[in-house]
């Protein structure tokens, strides 16, 4: 939830709703173990979990670190084979 957070203008715009509604549904979450969070943030924001799921790991792997980190991943279990 740090990600959705930290970047609640693009992740709002992501799952369709205004950065607002975003941050009003993400109070209250850390108070929250961690496997209920997306569940609860799709609830608030009236989605369906799966989609609000999709949309956050796509946005997260848009992230510069996150995609050269994929990468290196990749890479290093295709050298494994």
């Amino acid at each position: 939830m740090d990600f959705a957070l930290n970047n609640h203008v693009s992740a709002a715009a992501a799952l369709g709703r205004t950065p607002e509604s975003l941050l009003a549904a993400l109070d209250g979450h850390l108070f929250l173990n961690h496997q209920y969070w997306l569940r609860r943030l799709a609830v608030d924001l009236g989605l369906d979990q799966h989609y609000v799921t999709s949309a956050l790991i796509r946005l997260w792997l848009q992230q510069p670190d996150t995609r050269q980190q994929a990468h290196e991943l990749a890479v290093a279990l295709v050298k494994t084979d």
